[in-house]
Parts: structure tokens; C-alpha cells; sequence
């Protein structure tokens, strides 16, 4: 009896669950491309005109 209640909690929010997980996988993956990005940024790339000393 307790495992059919349960089953069925888990069925009824299994999308949501499983939408929210690729979301959270999804942004995490976007952040390391973003630190990826930023730790191999060629310097000779930078915009022209930033002021240098």
C-alpha cells in the first residue's frame, strides 16, 4: 500500500522533476562555458580603444 502511494507521488512529479534537473544541468554547463571562455580569452582580441599605461 505504501509503495503504490509512493509511486504514484513519484509518477504525478516525475516531468517536473525531471524538467528541473535539465534546467539545473543546463545552467551549469552554461557557467563553465562562460569560464571557459573567459580563462582562454586571446588578449589580442580585446576591444580596441581600452585605455593602456
Amino acid at each position: 500500500m505504501r509503495d503504490e502511494i509512493d509511486g504514484r507521488i513519484w509518477a504525478d512529479n516525475h516531468k517536473a522533476i525531471s524538467a528541473g534537473l535539465g534546467e539545473l544541468f543546463k545552467a551549469i554547463m552554461e557557467a563553465f562555458r562562460v569560464l571557459n571562455r573567459i580563462e582562454y580569452a586571446a588578449p589580442w582580441r580585446a576591444v580596441a580603444g581600452r585605455a593602456t599605461k
